[in-house]
């Protein structure tokens, strides 16, 4: 690993706290990473400057995920790959997230089991369009498409009910 860029949009105080402790959780040094905050939607960095972009639940909580997912293409080199997650985040796929995040404190978002229930067989829960919206993966994948020549889904866990999964894992090379 000879350069490591770790962008970010700018959500969290301080800074990168998740990744800063999901390195130090993995026990990994990360002395030789930058940490770069950035505006996914205008990147600061040069035309196919990347061998590999992630955007690891990152898309939903772009107002533009068109423009975000053109400027991952842009920085991606010509024979690079980016790595995508998307969160379905209605119906049951909700419910799991939520029961996870619920059981375990640190990022629960509903405050009883009841709210949990209500939330996972309404709407996605939107307290801003701008800032947060829950759709199915097959979206993410016809936005990859629109950028990038190839684009597969390479993880869902459950894939006979491909609807049930609380995340699914795209990649996507080459420019279109």
């Amino acid at each position: 690993m000879d350069d490591v860029q770790f962008t970010d949009i700018p959500r969290e105080t301080p800074p990168f706290a998740t990744a800063k402790k999901l390195f130090e959780h993995s026990n990994i040094d990360d002395s030789a990473v930058e940490f770069v905050p950035a505006d996914a939607t205008n990147l600061q960095y040069k035309s196919e400057t990347f061998d590999a972009v992630f955007a690891l639940d990152v898309l939903e909580h772009i107002p533009n995920e068109e423009a975000a997912i053109r400027e991952m293409q842009r920085v991606t080199k010509s024979d690079g790959l980016a790595v995508v997650s998307a969160p379905i985040e209605v119906g049951i796929p909700e419910l799991i997230r939520e029961m996870y995040r619920f059981l375990d404190g640190d990022r629960r978002q509903t405050g009883s089991i009841m709210e949990l229930l209500q939330n996972a067989v309404g709407s996605p829960r939107v307290s801003d369009p701008g800032e947060h919206r829950g759709y199915d993966y097959r979206e993410t994948v016809q936005l990859l498409s629109r950028a990038f020549r190839e684009t597969l889904v390479r993880y869902c866990p459950l894939p006979a009910v491909k609807w049930l999964n609380p995340t699914a894992i795209i990649t996507a090379t080459g420019a279109d």
